[in-house]
């Protein structure tokens, strides 16, 4: 396994470009680690016993990045929640989680009340880690990551509509969709341009961000990756927050399984979760340089 990925690695391999060190990421790496990496996947299956949307895809792209090993790697997840099956995951593999939170918590109670996942049980002392209401609250000794992870984050709470901003404690039925399909563009672009550049703020120079959004196969109402794609956040835009985009989720409405035939014959979930994830890369030259 470690071979495989070793030699993975080397496909993606970091190289010297202008402006910078980029990785660049393509779509056949995250199908070779799930072709070498089968039993792996399932095993993240397994633990995600509460059907947490996204976890395979980021996972896969955390270890074809990092490698087999993603001990001591500092890892900041973005909307962590209460106990979720993809910090488990990274806690079980050595990785240094600290998450962060408004209302942790409250998007499981919707969940179990909701949508009748399984509760989530209370979290292992081995497991915990620290939580925060904002980075602000995260000590400055901490505030700096290798890696920064979003699952969902960028969807749903980040809305504005009617000079109001959402959270899960209103995301119930008929409502959430209301605010998926009425919301304010400007203000809410403007959320995810702040947003963006706080988490770029604690990211390590050539640090990685990983972003999903919920994959939607009902067409007839928007998604929260349509609401990403929308919103025209620019390579110019990201440049001067220091972020480069390795990759963006496609426009459109796309085949809710993604495009990737060779991808679905491996992992079905992957390649559903995989086309809704947005991958960006610190750069602490961008910002100066502003130039893609």
């Amino acid at each position: 396994m470690l071979e495989n990925i070793e030699k993975i690695k080397k496909r993606g391999k970091i190289e010297p470009g202008f402006i910078g060190i980029y990785y660049q990421y393509e779509e056949d790496y995250i199908s070779n680690f799930a072709l070498a990496n089968k039993e792996l996947i399932e095993s993240w299956k397994k633990e995600n016993k509460e059907q947490q949307p996204g976890v395979v895809s980021t996972l896969s792209i955390l270890h074809s990045i990092y490698g087999e090993k993603l001990t001591g790697l500092k890892i900041l997840d973005m909307g962590c929640g209460l106990n979720a099956p993809v910090d488990r995951i990274l806690k079980k593999g050595g990785a240094n989680i600290i998450g962060c939170d408004p209302e942790p918590g409250i998007y499981e109670k919707f969940l179990t009340k909701k949508l009748r996942h399984p509760e989530r049980p209370p979290v292992s002392k081995e497991l915990s880690f620290p939580v925060y209401k904002n980075l602000g609250e995260i000590p400055q000794k901490d505030k700096l990551f290798d890696s920064v992870i979003s699952l969902r984050f960028f969807g749903f709470p980040l809305l504005w509509k009617d000079g109001e901003k959402a959270n899960y404690s209103e995301a119930q039925g008929e409502k959430y969709l209301e605010w998926l399909n009425k919301y304010d563009f400007e203000q809410t672009r403007q959320e995810y341009l702040k947003q963006l550049a706080n988490i770029s703020e604690v990211t390590k120079d050539k640090g990685i961000i990983i972003i999903f959004f919920q994959p939607n196969p009902d067409f007839t109402i928007s998604s929260e990756g349509d609401i990403w794609s929308s919103l025209m956040i620019t390579k110019d835009d990201l440049s001067k927050l220091g972020l480069y985009l390795v990759r963006d989720r496609p426009s459109g409405r796309v085949e809710f399984y993604g495009s990737d035939d060779f991808l679905k014959s491996i992992s079905r979930d992957l390649a559903s979760e995989f086309r809704e994830t947005v991958i960006l890369q610190r750069d602490y030259d961008l910002a100066k340089n502003r130039i893609i």
